[in-house]
């Protein structure tokens, strides 16, 4: 909530916003959805990093951002081409677009190794990585390797 707040005062002079998460996920669908919304409204130029807006009605927004999807896919690969058959993936938060990306190139990396049958083996960590990683092996099938989401959950 302070997030949104900070930005609507800030918006009441900014000639152009640019969001930027560094918080784990405060930038999330509802709050951007707030935030944009309220630039739109005032006809302020407002930059995405890292984020889209997919309504068109709530924009246009210019976004920055990088392909999550491949290069889970090839880590993957990777993780195969060295013996791995069963692998996890720690995902951020629910329903974040980039988390939603890497879950879909972790899936589709899995798709090409015939291992689809391992695509459920994803825990959301972003509010507890302990716990998303102790789902992950007490599965019968636990993972002999697990990819972490995002940075955040890597050091947490």
């Amino acid at each position: 909530r302070a997030l949104v707040d900070r930005a609507k005062k800030l918006a009441e002079t900014a000639d152009v916003i640019i969001f930027e998460d560094y918080d784990k996920g405060v930038l999330n669908a509802e709050t951007i959805a707030e935030i944009t919304a309220f630039a739109n409204a005032r006809g302020i130029p407002t930059v995405l990093i890292d984020r889209i807006v997919d309504d068109p009605e709530d924009g246009p927004f210019d976004a920055v951002g990088v392909d999550n999807t491949d290069p889970m896919a090839d880590l993957v690969d990777h993780i195969v081409e060295r013996g791995h058959r069963r692998i996890g993936l720690i995902a951020g938060k629910q329903g974040l677009q980039t988390a939603e990306e890497r879950i879909a190139g972790f899936r589709l990396g899995l798709e090409r190794h015939g291992l689809a049958d391992q695509a459920d083996a994803v825990a959301y960590g972003a509010d507890d990585t302990g716990a998303a990683l102790d789902q992950l092996l007490a599965r019968d099938d636990a993972p002999t390797a697990v990819i972490m989401g995002n940075n955040q959950i890597t050091i947490d």
